[in-house]
């Protein structure tokens, strides 16, 4: 369900940061149920403890590395959709070490 899941939402979702979040929250999805059906199979404790565990640590960092793969191709200049309406991030800040304009937006 996942793979499938993950297809049709990048083939719908047209920006690149947009698709980067659909897909980190198909992995979830897939890796998820990949481990909590590990621990229901063998069902000790030990198991199921490092299997939610591991679950939550999942969850919690996937987001995270998601967005910082979306910003990272902002910045390094991967184009917006064209028909995108907001650019929230233009001008708000200077994401290069003063001096540095070696990789500067040129839009």
């Amino acid at each position: 369900m996942s793979p499938t899941w993950s297809k049709y939402a990048v083939t719908f979702t047209p920006a690149s940061q947009e698709n980067v979040c659909v897909t980190s929250v198909s992995v979830e999805l897939g890796v998820g149920l990949l481990i909590a059906s590990v621990a229901v199979h063998y069902g000790r404790m030990g198991i199921v403890t490092q299997a939610v565990i591991i679950i939550a640590f999942f969850f919690l960092t996937t987001p995270v590395a998601a967005h910082m793969i979306a910003r990272a191709g902002y910045f390094t200049g991967v184009p917006l959709w064209e028909k995108s309406v907001v650019d929230e991030l233009r001008g708000r800040y200077n994401p290069l070490p003063p001096g540095d304009k070696s990789h500067a937006r040129d839009d």
